[in-house]
């Protein structure tokens, strides 16, 4: 008989009776009950359950994997959080209206005000002092706190610097 020939034979489900040798402390009891018996093991965390505890019917063995009721709900959640994700990482930030950009001190989508000195946004409460109305220029507290004497600096710098043309220096 060729490899191809071969009957497919299906894995026997894991079944744990009282006179099991292989039976341990963490699934010799129902996880819903908590009394011993034949019990059904889940291929996930090998809790033991009653057929008639999780709704089996024991002349109907499910074939291939099983998970338990804490086990598949486990699954359930962390298929929801990715549903949940992937659509977050869909939503591209050209979807989100002009007004509702990603408030820099909190990280959440909402109304918000630009700082006209960084381009930061900020909620109206989560800017430090909160602001009280929208003003069409604004800065935030973070280009409010850069030093004057910096500011100064700077047109300074860029009004006064020497430029060289051709390896001749020339004021502006």
């Amino acid at each position: 008989m060729s490899k191809t020939d071969e009957p497919c034979i299906k894995k026997p489900k894991k079944v744990l009776s009282d006179s099991s040798s292989e039976s341990s402390q963490s699934n010799d009891f129902c996880g819903v009950c908590e009394k011993g018996g034949e019990l059904i093991l889940c291929d996930i965390c090998d809790a033991g359950y009653h057929f008639e505890c999780v709704g089996l019917d024991r002349s109907n063995v499910p074939e291939g994997d099983w998970q338990c009721p804490p086990c598949l709900e486990d699954q359930q959640n962390e298929q929801k959080k990715l549903e949940k994700a992937k659509t977050n990482i869909s939503k591209t930030k050209s979807e989100v209206k002009c007004d509702d950009d990603i408030c820099y001190h909190c990280s959440q989508v909402g109304a918000s005000m630009g700082c006209s000195g960084c381009s930061k946004q900020f909620h109206q409460k989560c800017s430090i002092p909160p602001i009280k109305e929208r003003f069409p220029r604004w800065r935030c507290q973070y280009c409010m706190a850069e030093p004057i004497s910096y500011a100064i600096e700077k047109i300074i710098f860029y009004k006064f610097v020497d430029i060289p043309i051709r390896g001749i220096c020339f004021h502006k």
